[in-house]
């Protein structure tokens, strides 16, 4: 169940991280991989894991979505 949970805010964070990803890329002066991994890396502290389970998540979403 908790697995399930992470997945589903991965995969909501997925969708507001796509936006706020472009955003913050139009206007720093970072790379677009920069900002993505920031913001990557934010969301993975707020929901207590690792950035590259994190990652996982959001690709393995992404997968069952396609």
């Amino acid at each position: 169940m908790k697995a399930r949970r992470i997945v589903a805010i991965a995969a909501a964070g997925a969708v507001a991280a796509g936006g706020a990803g472009a955003a913050i890329a139009a206007v720093s002066k970072d790379s677009p991989k920069k900002a993505e991994q920031e913001l990557l890396d934010n969301a993975a502290k707020r929901l207590d894991v690792t950035p590259q389970k994190l990652r996982d998540a959001l690709s393995a979403a992404q997968e069952r979505s396609a």
